[in-house]
């Protein structure tokens, strides 16, 4: 393994046969010289650049950050696996470049908000429990005071790094599309949720799921009629209200809902009574 870039002490560019990566270790940049021989014994972390990056591209990301700010990201990262297995490696990167940014912004008494936090807490809870928890992780590691509203913007991240996820822009859209079919819901049924019981979350997270498929234009199986038909006969009300939301649906993005994602759609409404 031999050093291309020594980006700081503890952070390098090395070449493992023709593979290039950043590899970290305390005081491994340190008195070190391109051509140098790195042991791998000093590797403490090793990141490859993701398809979205070339190596220089994450070169110059990390000589722009601490050491400390790369700590705290590969920490925040350790967290978030624990609940979301599969993430994007460009994940790392965008994280380690949006805290380098609000610290700068932190420096100018400068802060960021979103009208649309309120709907990121809502549909995204874990997401967003996992940004308060990534802001205390950066005050204490980096002793500084980023406000509790950078929550959001690491939710999103969070969002979009997750495999198969959607982007930030799709976020705000199926957050929208989620909020206005909950207000068809609540306003048919003249009820107001519990926005913390088990059945709330369970509807949300199935029409946010639902929606997705819609967006990205993915089938589900289809079910055969003699068996949903008359489940549905004997659901008047939800049917009622399931199409209501899907000539909302048609008329806002032209989606079309399927007899089968109508059935889902009826049986965690039927859930609600």
């Amino acid at each position: 393994m031999i050093l291309e870039q020594r980006i700081n002490n503890n952070v390098v560019l090395v070449n493992d046969h023709g593979q290039r990566s950043i590899i970290m270790g305390k005081g491994i940049g340190f008195q070190s010289y391109p051509g140098d021989i790195v042991e791998r014994a000093r590797i403490e972390k090793q990141f490859y650049a993701p398809e979205n990056m070339s190596v220089p591209q994450v070169a110059a990301t990390l000589m722009k950050v601490s050491t400390a700010e790369i700590e705290v990201v590969d920490d925040i990262i350790s967290m978030v696996k624990n609940k979301f297995e599969e993430l994007e490696e460009s994940l790392f990167f965008s994280m380690l470049e949006h805290i380098n940014f609000a610290l700068k912004r932190l420096s100018k008494n400068s802060e960021m908000t979103s009208p649309l936090e309120w709907e990121v807490k809502k549909f995204y809870p874990v997401e967003y429990d996992l940004g308060k928890m990534a802001v205390k992780k950066i005050n204490k590691k980096l002793n500084v005071n980023l406000p509790e509203s950078e929550a959001f913007f690491l939710a999103l991240h969070f969002v979009n790094g997750q495999l198969n996820s959607i982007s930030g822009d799709e976020v705000f859209e199926l957050s929208e599309l989620t909020n206005e079919i909950m207000k068809i819901i609540i306003y048919f049924y003249k009820i107001d949720f519990d926005e913390t019981s088990i059945s709330y979350n369970r509807l949300v997270t199935h029409i946010k799921y639902f929606l997705m498929r819609l967006l990205n234009n993915e089938k589900i199986n289809r079910l055969n009629p003699d068996f949903i038909d008359p489940i549905l006969n004997n659901c008047p009300k939800e049917v009622e209200c399931v199409e209501l939301i899907a000539s909302f649906l048609q008329k806002k993005k032209n989606w079309v809902v399927t007899n089968t994602d109508k059935f889902y759609l009826v049986l965690n409404l039927n859930k609600i009574k």
